[in-house]
């Protein structure tokens, strides 16, 4: 079931797979507001599952992967000036 985040006048504005900081409100997926919401803003189902271990491990590699390259091309930039 998804999380969501409201404004001040009780309007739905993010819809998260796992609850955050300021989207602790769990609602299910036959909720009015939830569907009212995802009919306007439309984006795939598979957003709002959380990711498996394999997909966070995955996720995090390409982190990794592209943080390193960062700092290497930082680097080179830094070696011909």
């Amino acid at each position: 079931m998804p999380f969501v985040q409201r404004n001040w006048k009780g309007e739905i504005t993010g819809v998260f797979a796992n609850p955050q900081e300021d989207a602790s409100e769990e609602l299910s997926a036959d909720d009015p507001d939830l569907i009212s919401f995802l009919a306007a803003h439309p984006f795939p189902p598979k957003m709002l599952e959380p990711q498996t271990d394999a997909e966070r491990e995955e996720s995090h590699r390409t982190f990794v992967r592209i943080e390193e390259e960062h700092k290497t091309d930082c680097w080179r930039d830094r070696q011909v000036q």
